[in-house]
């Protein structure tokens, strides 16, 4: 069967192991795959046909197998994307939420309502200073 008849993953997959040095086109050398990776006959068959997409243990004996980080392999296996592993790698910012924008988030419209909120995030605020110093001052005893 030619690559294009083939399952994405199916497709990574084999060329790894042709990068690694298996020749599968030889006889004994998915008995070779099997042995040297640790992954099950059965399983490494499947894979090859492209039968199916391995869950996430396999996914990790591929990785630790052909040496490639298990992000990448991952991502040839369908089960997250270069966007995916790019905000892991790099989370946004998390900067604070102003009070206007909680009582937006949250909704309150009415000027009354927002007044009571505003005062209670304020005091909220206000005590966490507060205790902040007062832990500083007691790591300072």
């Amino acid at each position: 069967m030619d690559d294009s008849n083939r399952a994405p993953f199916s497709v990574w997959y084999r060329d790894r192991l042709k990068r690694a040095g298996y020749d599968l086109d030889r006889r004994g050398e998915q008995a070779r795959v099997v042995r040297d990776s640790g992954i099950h006959q059965a399983t490494v068959a499947r894979l090859l046909k492209g039968d199916n997409v391995p869950d996430i243990p396999v996914l990790r004996q591929i990785s630790e197998h052909l040496g490639h980080p298990l992000p990448e392999v991952l991502v040839a296996a369908g089960l997250l994307t270069t966007d995916d592993i790019d905000r892991v790698r790099n989370p946004r910012p998390i900067t604070p939420m102003t009070t206007d924008d909680a009582l937006d988030e949250l909704g309150i419209t009415d000027p009354a309502d927002r007044s009571v909120v505003s005062a209670v995030i304020n005091t909220v605020r206000q005590n966490r200073a507060n205790d902040g110093a007062d832990g500083a001052e007691r790591a300072a005893e």
